[in-house]
């Protein structure tokens, strides 16, 4: 356990606006000798710690950090709690365990971020949960100086007002952000060298790829079906072994929508391709472990991040395929009548009920 004494000496000093001299007087040492204890070139004498500890009205753990400490590994339990919950498709417990920690700790404000993380993401769009995320954020972005912090909090900022009709604040935190040219990813991009920024740089390739996505969804998919089979060829080109890891969920939604609308032109070879390729991308989507390794020519090597929030109960790629090939007649899945007896449909039927049933 490493303590900080130095650093929380000095900290504590500026924060009270005292002097370094303020301080030996009160302890009947020399000013340099407190000096040096900020600079960690020494080390206060153990029967001093409490003297001090109680002239800037802290508790020894305070000063030692040994407070700091056992607090980052609390949030740390929250976090990994986090995460089991999200991945379960628990979102509700989710938020109960984040409220719990901001009990525990009401001005971290790492507890507040992840709280409207949580809400965010619920699936509810009433008014009341983005108002309770535009609280938790505009206070992040009143008292925090982490970059990551503020820039998650003006994202959520953005799309919240956004949702609640109101363009102008909206427009207000996009325009805060870094232009994307001058961003942090960008910069390191061209900083990294070795294993280093060569693991970077092909994380940032499927940051990209994600953003391309967003782009296209904001934009409708413009260009109707061509939009959606230009990034399944996006997809196919970047893993061009196959294998798609957090992709394959995307790619299984996106090839079921181009299976639908060549269903409804009456093109059965196309809409064949479609179909198997979401029924492989779903599956593959669904047997992902916690970790595991892209083999792509342009992602040879990269590990995932297991952090990333992927499956949730109830909500796999392959339920949602089977309820699209096989589910109400008369509703969307419909388009599929005319198909359901050819026994290529039916042959993807029985894998993904294979699936649900293994």
């Amino acid at each position: 356990m490493k303590l900080s004494i130095d650093k929380n000496l000095k900290e504590l000093r500026v924060r009270q606006g005292k002097r370094q001299e303020d301080l030996a007087v009160h302890l009947g040492v020399s000013a340099q000798t407190v000096s040096k204890w900020e600079r960690g070139e020494n080390l206060p004498d153990l029967t001093l710690i409490p003297a001090i500890a109680c002239y800037y009205d802290i508790t020894v753990d305070d000063l030692l950090g040994v407070g700091e400490i056992r607090r980052k590994e609390r949030v740390e339990h929250y976090h990994e709690e986090s995460y089991r919950l999200l991945n379960a498709g628990k979102v509700a417990e989710c938020i109960s365990l984040w409220r719990e920690a901001r009990k525990e700790f009401p001005n971290d404000l790492h507890v507040l971020s992840n709280l409207s993380f949580a809400l965010f993401f619920q699936p509810d769009d009433g008014k009341e949960k983005y108002e309770e995320v535009i609280a938790l954020d505009e206070r992040i972005l009143r008292e925090s100086t982490d970059q990551i912090l503020r820039d998650n909090a003006i994202q959520r900022l953005c799309l919240s007002y956004n949702a609640l009709g109101n363009q102008e604040k909206a427009r207000e935190y996009a325009e805060k952000s870094a232009h994307i040219a001058s961003s942090q990813e960008i910069l390191l991009s061209g900083v990294l060298e070795g294993g280093e920024g060569e693991a970077f740089n092909k994380n940032l390739l499927l940051q990209f790829l994600s953003l391309i996505y967003i782009v296209l969804k904001n934009m409708d998919f413009a260009g109707g079906l061509a939009g959606h089979e230009f990034y399944t060829r996006l997809l196919d080109a970047f893993f061009d072994d196959g294998f798609m890891g957090d992709f394959g969920g995307n790619a299984a939604l996106e090839h079921l929508w181009c299976a639908r609308a060549y269903a409804e032109r009456g093109m059965e070879e196309k809409g064949k391709f479609h179909i198997e390729k979401a029924v492989r991308c779903g599956r593959q989507f669904d047997s992902l472990g916690e970790e595991f390794s892209y083999q792509a020519e342009l992602f040879r090597g990269l590990k995932n991040n297991p952090r990333v929030i992927r499956n949730a109960e109830a909500s796999e790629v392959a339920t949602q395929c089977e309820f699209l090939l096989h589910g109400l007649t008369g509703s969307e899945s419909g388009a599929f009548d005319q198909w359901r007896e050819e026994e290529w449909f039916q042959e993807a039927v029985r894998e993904l009920r294979a699936d649900r049933l293994s």
